[in-house]
Parts: structure tokens; sequence; C-alpha cells
């Protein structure tokens, strides 16, 4: 938790950094911070965005993760994308939609997805539930994979 605690506030950091309209304007940041201290209030860490590429007869999803790094360069912060590949075992996965089913398991949910590929999901990171804080950032409908254990 001290982790995403520190994260957070890098995150907050970074916003203040990059937008120069802050020193005249400080609303922006009052807001930054006001869902920061929200997001500490979470029971879950944040879950992670991908997008699911694939995935093949074995039940494997092949997703790719994209993040933004921020450097500073001649006085001036730059956001870089980046992008990683990853794999996970899809049998024992548990789904829901945002704002839809909770908990759906097994070949039917993979094959649905399976159809609409590629897919934008969530990643939760421990295994439970998407906290409610983390709903209201994506629309409904938006698919949320966690797995019991460690994929």
């Amino acid at each position: 938790m001290k982790k995403n605690i520190v994260l957070l506030s890098i995150l907050a950091c970074d916003l203040f950094l990059a937008t120069s309209a802050l020193a005249q304007d400080p609303k922006p940041l009052t807001e930054a911070v006001a869902v920061v201290n929200q997001a500490l209030k979470a029971k879950t860490p944040p879950p992670e965005l991908a997008m699911l590429t694939a995935i093949d007869e074995n039940l494997r999803g092949r997703y790719t993760v994209a993040y933004w790094e921020t450097q500073v360069k001649d006085g001036s912060v730059v956001w870089i994308s980046k992008a990683v590949e990853k794999e996970a075992n899809l049998e024992f996965a548990v789904f829901q939609a945002i704002g839809g089913k909770k908990g759906v398991k097994g070949v039917k949910a993979i094959e649905s997805l399976r159809m609409r590929l590629p897919v934008p999901i969530l990643i939760t990171k421990d295994g439970k539930e998407l906290d409610p804080f983390y709903e209201t950032f994506y629309r409904p409908g938006v698919v949320v994979i966690s797995y019991p254990s460690k994929p």
C-alpha cells in the first residue's frame, strides 16, 4: 500500500510539473489532490490497463500494457509512451464487466472475448474485484479480469 501512496504522490507531482498553467490557477492541483486522497481510501490497488490481443487454444491470453514515463529535458517535462507484452493463463480467471455481470468464469466468457479481439481490459493486481472507486474512471462494459492467484 505504501508503494501505491508513493506512486500516487508522484502522479500528483507529474501533473503539477506537466501543467505550467497551475501557477496561475491552482484549482487543477486541488482537484488532483482530492482524487489522490480518494484513491488512498480504495481497498485495492489500481488496475492495470491493457489491450487483449490474442487468446490461444490453451486459453493463454496475450496482452499489451501501455504506460507513460516522464523525463525532464532542457527544463521541460517530456511524456514518453511505452508498451510491454505479457501473457497470462485465462483458464482460472474471473471476469466482470463494469456496470454489469460480476464473477463470470469459464470458456464461454473467454470465447466471448476472443470474438471481440482486440479488446481493452483491466487486470486487478490482487485477485479481488475492482474497487468501486476505480469503476468511475472507465465506461460501462469494460472487461475486468482478476486471478484468484498469480497467473
